[in-house]
């Protein structure tokens, strides 16, 4: 993204909704090309940002592989315990994050 990534983590950090996101996703592939891995995975992170936001999660964190989501204070369980990741791959995991919390 050469000189002008510098600017992306804020532009990405000030997006509150999901069609803001598509269109700064429409508007870097025009002006960029493909993303690399990272550039991607950030994408991943905002896109999960917003989704937890909508779900009314207030925290996101993985520890040894189990993804602890809270909402008002309280760890939400599913089938009684933490979601397990299935991946080791720090892409995969964050897709699989997205799709946990878009279930909520």
């Amino acid at each position: 993204m050469g000189r002008h990534g510098s600017a992306a983590p804020l532009a990405l950090a000030e997006i509150n909704a999901t069609a803001e996101l598509a269109r700064i996703k429409r508007e870097w592939r025009d002006r960029f090309g493909k993303f690399p891995l990272e550039v991607d995975n950030l994408l991943l992170l905002t896109e999960i940002k917003l989704s937890a936001a909508r779900a009314g999660i207030s925290r996101v964190e993985v520890r040894e592989g189990k993804l602890m989501l809270s909402r008002r204070g309280d760890f939400i369980l599913v089938g009684g315990k933490f979601p397990r990741l299935s991946f080791g791959r720090l892409d995969l995991n964050l897709a699989e994050i997205l799709q946990l919390i878009k279930q909520l």
